[in-house]
């Protein structure tokens, strides 16, 4: 993408382009307008969606995510601290990842 490209038809094309959608939530995430959008339409494509809660919140968090999330498993990386990010956490978002990519 380059200066002067339409930003929502490159997050719209790369959507429907995608095999699987990784959210990284945070509160700020929830808030924000483009990342529900985001969600709802991945959602509407029927697109498998893996959450990496990456703060504490409750879960589904409230908003328009929740409608989207409260089905979903997130894994949470919280948990583990920073070593998470290089274990059996990363482990899992992985073989996720793979998982949906091989279907």
């Amino acid at each position: 993408m380059g200066g002067g490209d339409a930003l929502f038809a490159q997050i719209d094309a790369g959507i429907r382009a995608s095999k699987v959608m990784i959210c990284c939530v945070t509160e700020k995430y929830c808030l924000s307008e483009i990342c529900q959008r985001e969600v709802t339409l991945a959602d509407t494509l029927r697109k498998p969606i893996i959450p990496l809660l990456l703060e504490e919140l409750d879960w589904p968090p409230a908003g328009q995510l929740a409608l989207i999330f409260t089905k979903l498993l997130y894994i949470n990386m919280v948990s583990g601290g920073l070593e998470a990010l290089h274990s059996d956490k990363f482990n899992e978002v992985l073989h996720k990842t793979q998982w949906h990519v091989s279907q």
